[in-house]
């Protein structure tokens, strides 16, 4: 399990597992030295996750819908693209133009906050690990039609494609 705050903070990684049918253990290290886990009551939610989704709004706008991306000449470069985020948090992606309800060449989660943009997690983007996370500084024009993103953090230290040098996404209508 990864462990991250709002904004740019320290990332903590444990690992989870169910200590009987309500409890879970976190194990946990530090500078390489394991330390005594901690356990936490478990309950099912009652709406199978859905009564705590990550904010994908900055309080005015939302990620949520369909934006194009120009492409990116940086190394390791990609084509121009188009992502569609949903209000749950997901997003897919593909070819600029791509009919992502068909098919769609990418895939992941995310969470908007105000002023800062985090993928928390992504398959297709590059060569990264889908649980290396990005975040990044978030500036919407008024109409809330497009957005700048400039990378704060990037835990795959160059190999994703997308997002890896300051990027406008705009609006499909």
């Amino acid at each position: 399990m990864e462990v991250m705050g709002e904004g740019p903070s320290p990332i903590d990684v444990r690992f989870a597992r169910f200590a009987g049918a309500d409890a879970l253990r976190f194990d946990q290290s530090q500078n390489g030295a394991s330390m005594s886990p901690i356990y936490a009551r478990a309950e099912p939610s009652p709406l199978n996750g859905n009564d705590n989704l990550p904010s994908v709004s900055d309080g005015k706008c939302s990620m949520a819908g369909t934006w194009d991306l120009p492409a990116n000449p940086n190394p390791p470069g990609a084509p121009a693209a188009t992502f569609s985020f949903d209000r749950a948090g997901n997003f897919v992606g593909g070819p600029l133009g791509s009919d992502l309800c068909a098919a769609h060449t990418m895939y992941g989660t995310y969470r908007l906050s105000p002023g800062w943009f985090q993928l928390t997690s992504n398959v297709g983007l590059g060569a990264c690990a889908w649980w290396y996370t990005a975040g990044y500084p978030a500036v919407f024009t008024d109409d809330c039609n497009s957005v700048t993103l400039t990378q704060m953090y990037d835990n795959c230290t160059g190999g994703r494609g997308y997002f890896n040098q300051v990027t406008t996404m705009t609006r499909r209508h």
